[in-house]
């Protein structure tokens, strides 16, 4: 981050989605609050390769008679490359395979991304994941100063969740695992290889 400089950062911030002047470099490790619905955002440009879609929260307004009155249209922008991206993705993928955000595989089988996060004080958790069609956030909170975690709370909830907006996205069936409408793309420009 140092490296970078704090413009640089405000920039990645903005593409992202996360408008603010970054002041600090703690910034980087995610020290800054950021609101779940702006975090689902910036984690949308992963799946969609690179480009950052808005949220829509009603998708159209009707009369009476059924006429469209207004509809909501998500924007969409370029934040990074297809490449970088899927980078990103795989890392991600790790999380939830062997990392903390392996229990939102509880619940779900297919391919999945995302990351669990805690507040410092363990009163806040989260999980953010994704597939190539839906990416959803889960948050949990308390007042009373409970401790919990993003792995523990979060990312099974996630994961009952996801499974039953695929399944309503097969008209009530539950497709395959392997179903490669669910199945992460890698970018012809990205060579894999073991080092040893």
């Amino acid at each position: 981050a140092i490296d970078l400089g704090l413009d640089t950062l405000t920039d990645a911030f903005n593409r992202f989605g996360i408008n603010r002047k970054v002041t600090d470099y703690s910034a980087a490790l995610g020290s800054y609050e950021v609101t779940p619905i702006t975090m689902v955002s910036a984690y949308s440009t992963f799946p969609n390769g690179g480009t950052r879609v808005s949220p829509v929260f009603i998708t159209k307004v009707e009369d009476i008679n059924g006429r469209v009155l207004e509809r909501g249209i998500a924007t969409k922008s370029k934040v990074t490359t297809e490449e970088v991206a899927y980078i990103m993705t795989s890392m991600m993928q790790s999380v939830t395979t062997s990392g903390t955000g392996a229990s939102a595989r509880n619940n779900y089988n297919w391919q999945v991304a995302g990351k669990t996060g805690t507040s410092s004080d363990h009163r806040d958790a989260w999980f953010i994941g994704y597939n190539p069609v839906f990416t959803l956030g889960i948050w949990n909170g308390f007042d009373n100063n409970a401790t919990i975690s993003g792995s523990a709370i979060c990312a099974p909830i996630w994961g009952r969740i996801m499974t039953h907006c695929i399944k309503l996205d097969n008209n009530g069936r539950i497709p395959r695992s392997d179903d490669s409408r669910y199945s992460f793309k890698k970018p012809d420009k990205i060579v894999s290889f073991k080092i040893n």
